[in-house]
């Protein structure tokens, strides 16, 4: 069956293949009233007066957000922890804090452009890759059908709807092509 519809972060055996669906960043979400963070240091002064919440060890996003912010500098206290995209962005929209996720999981969990911002992550920028695999030898057409209907429903729908509320985003999201 599929191996995965996710986060690429694994070597492709001989015997599997992989659609690539969609390239995008990870971004600071803030309140709508905070600062323009454009730097390392100006995001360390920040966290000094306003709480970071992140995504729990348990995920995916979680762990790659803490080794990106050891590799900045930023030691920031554990508060609040989350496993799911809707509550991390709620908890941003609803109290005066802010979080490192990405503009799909922000999109996913419905929060209002109005209530969170989504600036660029200073310093050194990651990315993640979302992909579909499957055996090479099963299941025929079908995984190269679901990733076809994936990148189309990501193109004319997810896509157009984060770029509309930031139109920033609009060349830092990259539809996958093809099959490796």
């Amino acid at each position: 069956l599929f191996r995965s519809l996710g986060v690429d972060d694994v070597e492709l055996l001989e015997e599997l293949a992989k659609w690539a669906l969609i390239e995008e960043p990870y971004v600071l979400v803030t309140p709508p009233g905070a600062p323009d963070l454009t730097s390392v240091a100006e995001l360390k002064a920040y966290a000094k007066n306003v709480p970071f919440i992140r995504y729990s060890q348990r995920t995916r996003v979680g762990r790659a957000i803490e080794l990106h912010l050891r590799r900045l500098g930023l030691e920031l206290p554990l508060t609040q922890k989350f496993d799911v995209p809707f509550a991390l962005s709620a908890a941003v929209a609803n109290a005066n804090c802010w979080a490192v996720s990405t503009p799909l999981c922000v999109y996913e969990s419905a929060i209002s452009a109005e209530r969170v911002r989504l600036l660029p992550l200073p310093g050194a920028h990651i990315q993640r890759r979302l992909s579909l695999i499957a055996h090479k030898r099963e299941l025929g057409h079908l995984p190269a059908e679901i990733a076809a209907f994936s990148r189309n429903l990501l193109r004319d729908k997810c896509v157009p709807a984060i770029v509309e509320a930031f139109p920033w985003l609009a060349s830092e999201l990259i539809i996958g092509t093809g099959v490796s």
